[in-house]
């Protein structure tokens, strides 16, 4: 690390500066019936700073978002990073133990939520009184706590200043789920953010004239650094999708006329299994000039009729929480090579392939697999309040990813499986000794594995095999407790249970699983499934 006078000053608010000053009366940001100018973002993004100046903030408070997409949700980011702020998105979908660990162990002193999540959250928010609290929507009567609406309008005239930040300084906090039940905080930089940002800026030509119909959660990755801020750090239009349906992004995309969406599998299946549903809507749309998907492996037959139908070129991408987004991809008109990911952003990111065993390299057109390791700008420098963990996961700068890949001759990345075992299910990732963890309390279950198995919507599915401790367990008992278990989201239930009367296990005694893997992953359905929705 460089001596703090070596290193260079940066504020990702100067992205978003420039863009209001190049392009003030552009639409910056749409929702349904809400449309707000380059102008009008700053004037709230400043209104909203001044509120925060005003009241105490200190450059490095976390600023913690437990909102659903919304315009809103930019703002705040773009307020905080004008004092020096670092921007803590909270995933939507934790529950109630999981934000209670996020908002204490993540030190957040302003959060910002709606009035339903307020009442939601009242027994958390009573732990942390020294929290201010920020009210997502308008203004109602009685209301005793402050609402963003209120602060635009009478902050409206305030002038605030970009504070100058060390591009080492963090910018964002952004947790993803733990292998303990607990979420893990990755730090995000000026510089790892701004690094991401303008790789994917450059691989896809990105101009003040494109117009993204977004889709993906800011609370990940792909919802922000892949999305909506390279869209606005380069003056262009976040058309921001209230509710995924095939249907609504469909007529949005025939109505608005977007250049560019990004969709998850399990979105990129919804949509083709609308088109075959409804084969009177299958039109093209040439105004997509390039629509990306990634968070799982997808199968081949659905990319290809996806493409057919639509009338654009899909590019893969692969990216993680600790890259600050993706970092694997095609450049933009480039042909995707089926199966493959694309190449390394080399100029962001150096990448090395080791065998399992750690002993060698693996160079490009060897028909090896390896572990991926990952360095340079914008890999994050470390996680938050994880030391062991930081040990664990960098080797002299380099991060191991956990991903097994190999490449070809021409450097093309190919996606093999999880080192971890990691399950991705619907673009969210499920640890199973998580689920494994929580099964084992119920009294009734002796030994249990749970491991992915196919899915033809969410890609895979948790599946439980469990050995029970008496014969007349249900699976309506299993599905009853997973429903009421506080810290079981719903996205990591098992929509499938299995019972057997012996799991394999390998010679030191220990649950194989490559074995159950290969048994289950091929069956598709069974009877004794679990078929409720992802939450």
């Amino acid at each position: 690390m460089l001596p703090e006078s070596e290193e260079d000053e940066m504020n990702l608010a100067s992205y978003l500066e420039r863009s209001v000053r190049e392009n003030p009366q552009q639409v910056a940001i749409r929702m349904d019936e809400q449309e707000i100018t380059y102008e009008q973002f700053d004037q709230r993004a400043r209104a909203l700073a001044a509120y925060f100046r005003q009241n105490g903030f200190a450059k490095g408070d976390k600023v913690g978002i437990y909102l659903a997409n919304c315009p809103d949700y930019l703002i705040l980011f773009y307020a905080a990073w004008m004092l020096g702020g670092v921007a803590v998105p909270i995933n939507y979908r934790f529950r109630q133990d999981e934000l209670a660990f996020v908002i204490a162990d993540a030190e957040i002193k302003w959060l910002a939520l709606t009035r339903e999540d307020l009442e939601k959250l009242q027994d958390i928010l009573t732990e942390h009184e020294h929290i201010r609290l920020l009210l997502a929507g308008e203004l109602e009567e009685g209301n005793r706590h402050t609402c963003l609406s209120e602060i635009y309008k009478t902050n409206a005239e305030q002038k605030v200043s970009v504070l100058p930040c060390r591009d080492s300084e963090d910018a964002m906090l952004m947790y993803t789920s733990g292998t303990t039940g607990k979420p893990k905080g990755v730090r995000q930089t000026h510089r790892t953010n701004s690094a991401s940002i303008e790789m994917v800026v450059d691989a896809w030509k990105l101009t003040s004239r494109d117009h993204i119909l977004a889709t993906l959660p800011m609370f990940h990755v792909g919802g922000l650094q892949c999305t909506t801020l390279p869209t606005l750090f380069t003056g262009g239009t976040v058309t921001l999708l209230s509710r995924w349906s095939p249907k609504n992004w469909i007529s949005q995309s025939r109505e608005l006329q977007p250049t560019w969406s990004g969709l998850i599998s399990t979105m990129l299946i919804d949509v083709v299994n609308f088109f075959k549903a409804n084969p009177q809507e299958q039109r093209q749309m040439d105004h997509y000039r390039l629509c990306f998907f990634g968070g799982s492996p997808t199968p081949r037959v659905i990319c290809e009729y996806f493409e057919e139908v639509v009338g654009v070129n899909l590019l893969e991408i692969y990216g993680q929480t600790e890259l600050s987004g993706l970092m694997i991809t095609y450049q933009a008109g480039e042909r995707r090579i089926p199966g493959s990911m694309g190449k390394p952003m080399a100029q962001v990111v150096e990448t090395k392939i080791v065998s399992a065993d750690g002993e060698r390299m693996i160079a490009p057109g060897d028909e090896e697999a390896g572990v991926m390791y990952l360095r340079g700008d914008v890999v994050t420098p470390g996680y938050w309040k994880r030391d062991e963990l930081n040990r664990e996961r960098f080797e002299d700068g380099w991060l191991k990813t956990g991903d097994i890949v190999r490449w070809d001759e021409n450097g093309y990345l190919y996606y093999t499986d999880r080192f971890d075992d990691l399950i991705i299910t619907g673009g969210e990732n499920v640890y199973p000794k998580e689920v494994e963890n929580i099964l084992a309390e119920h009294p009734a279950v002796a030994e249990v594995a749970v491991i992915g198995t196919p899915h033809e919507r969410w890609v895979e599915q948790v599946t439980a095999i469990i050995v029970p401790r008496e014969a007349n367990v249900a699976i309506a008992d299993i599905e009853a407790f997973c429903m009421q278990h506080r810290g079981l989201a719903g996205y990591k239930r098992p929509r499938k249970v299995i019972f057997v009367s012996e799991l394999p296990k390998t010679g030191s005694g220990k649950i194989n699983k490559s074995i159950l893997k290969q048994q289950y992953r091929m069956q598709q359905s069974t009877n004794e499934t679990i078929d409720g929705n992802i939450v």
